[in-house]
């Protein structure tokens, strides 16, 4: 019997042992999703600096900056349990985000 580590109807997720070999690639994915995550930051506070001269400026930005980034944890939070949504709607709403944010 296949040991899971998700199952639904249709599907069932293995589980990865941290000794396998294919747990290589989705721990470098992880990495790579970790750094990414720090360099946008970086850049975010960075910009956020050097449009806005003022301290207290600067408070509003980042103030308005981490009440969105918030509410976003917020709606992802309660979309993230499956029989909420599906895992592949997930993927899809999570890249929509993604394009918002890109052109705004």
């Amino acid at each position: 019997e296949i040991d899971c580590a998700f199952s639904s109807d249709d599907h069932c997720v293995q589980k990865i042992g941290y000794k396998d070999a294919s747990a290589v690639r989705p721990s470098i994915i992880f990495a790579l999703w970790g750094f990414s995550d720090s360099q946008i930051q970086t850049y975010s506070y960075w910009l956020m600096g050097t449009l806005y001269g003022s301290g207290v400026e600067q408070a509003r930005a980042v103030g308005f900056y981490k009440m969105v980034q918030s509410l976003g944890w917020a709606i992802g939070f309660a979309l993230v349990p499956t029989d909420v949504m599906e895992p592949i709607v997930q993927m899809g709403c999570t890249a929509a985000c993604f394009l918002v944010g890109l052109f705004l």
